[in-house]
């Protein structure tokens, strides 16, 4: 996929302030987006247009920020110029907001830490700038408490409708393949006996509103194949009741 992420820089209502916290890297490099008392929109966006990317009308994209509750447990991923966006609860670990024509995702890390995720189908402009927006009981526009904030680390916006590993990087778009495993049967083969062995899966799945699950939708978590599709065993996880097959 190809990645673009930047540096965030300060906007309106918004202070960035080095953290002493770490970041889910473990390393001492997060930030903290700390509201002021103006009551307006707390948000911080890509503060220099020459660092934007330049996204393209009808294709879907996909903006992700690792956040972690510092005051404020509520905070929205927005693209600009594409109308309301999701909101999510750090506290509840959950997507309160969805509104049609968006997708929110959300996964619980360690220390605290959560990444969040937007996907959006770019319509109105071809502007790539995202906005880290502060909401305060499902409202972006109230009275800051010069205080309360959120954590960040790793924005990145990249097309698809979903977010892939983070891909540091500062001025300019970066690559790399795809997310994939593949254990060869001199490596696996070793500790399997297709015969006699058994696999389980200990998988943790983004939160979705039960409102925005399709019915039969079938995720893969794991498969194993000799490289055809007629000859392989997966383990899935459907929506709903959804017939076993």
């Amino acid at each position: 996929s190809d990645v673009c992420s930047s540096d965030l820089n300060s906007a309106s209502y918004i202070n960035e302030v080095s953290s002493a916290t770490t970041s889910p890297t473990g390393h001492y490099d997060a930030y903290v987006l700390q509201e002021n008392s103006a009551t307006d929109i707390h948000q911080i966006y890509f503060g220099n247009a020459s660092y934007l990317p330049t996204l393209s009308i009808s294709t879907v994209y996909t903006a992700s920020l690792f956040v972690k509750p510092a005051g404020r447990n509520q905070i929205s991923l927005v693209f600009y110029g594409e109308g309301n966006q999701p909101i999510y609860d750090l506290q509840l670990g959950t997507c309160t907001y969805e509104p049609a024509g968006t997708a929110g995702s959300i996964q619980t890390l360690g220390n605290g830490w959560f990444r969040i995720s937007t996907t959006v189908t770019k319509t109105n402009n071809t502007n790539g700038n995202v906005a880290v927006v502060l909401v305060n009981g499902s409202a972006s526009t109230y009275a800051g408490d010069d205080t309360s904030g959120v954590y960040i680390y790793g924005m990145q916006v990249e097309p698809g409708a979903f977010s892939t590993s983070y891909i540091p990087n500062t001025l300019w778009a970066n690559t790399r393949p795809a997310d994939s495993l593949t254990l060869k049967d001199n490596t696996f083969g070793q500790n399997f006996d297709p015969e006699r062995s058994t696999v389980m899966v200990d998988a943790q799945l983004d939160y979705r509103p039960s409102s925005k699950l399709v019915q039969y939708q079938r995720s893969t978590l794991v498969s194993f194949n000799d490289g055809t599709e007629s000859n392989r065993v997966s383990i899935v996880t459907e929506s709903l009741n959804s017939p076993v097959v």
